[in-house]
């Protein structure tokens, strides 16, 4: 994976690597479908080019992996609650066809 990220990005190019970090209560085990709001002002990540990577649904680790250079897509990290039970996650979200200005956010 590192080649990839090589390829795309430069030997030489120092990079930043964003997550998804959740903090789960016991009962998430339970109820895996929850509702989330977000709780603060979603902060931007400044990323001229960018290679994003998903878990693939197999039986054992594959991640599929997809870059972008130089597009519109904007990056940001967005903290995430849930009011039923508190649970929290700090999100990376890539928002598709302009939603995050129809959400008001820069």
């Amino acid at each position: 994976m590192l080649d990839f990220f090589q390829g795309i990005m430069g030997e030489k190019t120092q990079i930043k690597a964003l997550s998804t970090i959740a903090n789960f209560s016991v009962e998430h085990s339970i109820t895996p479908v929850q509702n989330y709001t977000i709780s603060d002002v979603p902060q931007e990540v400044a990323a001229p080019k960018m290679v994003a990577c998903h878990i693939a649904p197999c039986a054992y680790p594959i991640f599929y992996c997809h870059h972008t250079v130089g597009d519109e897509r904007k990056v940001f990290k967005v903290s995430l609650r849930n009011e039923a039970n508190g649970d929290r996650v700090e999100a990376t979200w890539i928002p598709l066809n302009g939603i995050h200005l129809m959400l008001l956010f820069k």
